[in-house]
């Protein structure tokens, strides 16, 4: 399982800059807190923990996908 910033790294070596990364992976998202479900005697801190690990979980495909397909490019 690859993080985003390891992702990233392998993007960079290849010669790819942070916008060309940003512009085929996406930025992490920015939560609207008036949307997200808070349970009683959980932090703010909590919530974002939460949505983060379950975006994470979500992208995991994709980034994986990115990460074969970046393997598989030459050194721009």
């Amino acid at each position: 399982m690859i993080t985003r910033s390891q992702l990233k790294e392998k993007f960079l070596d290849k010669g790819y800059y942070d916008w060309e990364f940003d512009l085929l992976i996406g930025n992490i998202p920015n939560p609207d807190f008036s949307r997200l479900l808070i349970s009683p005697g959980e932090s703010q801190e909590d919530v974002i923990k939460r949505f983060y690990k379950t975006w994470t979980k979500s992208v995991q495909k994709e980034w994986d996908y990115w990460n074969t397909w970046i393997d598989y490019q030459k050194h721009k």
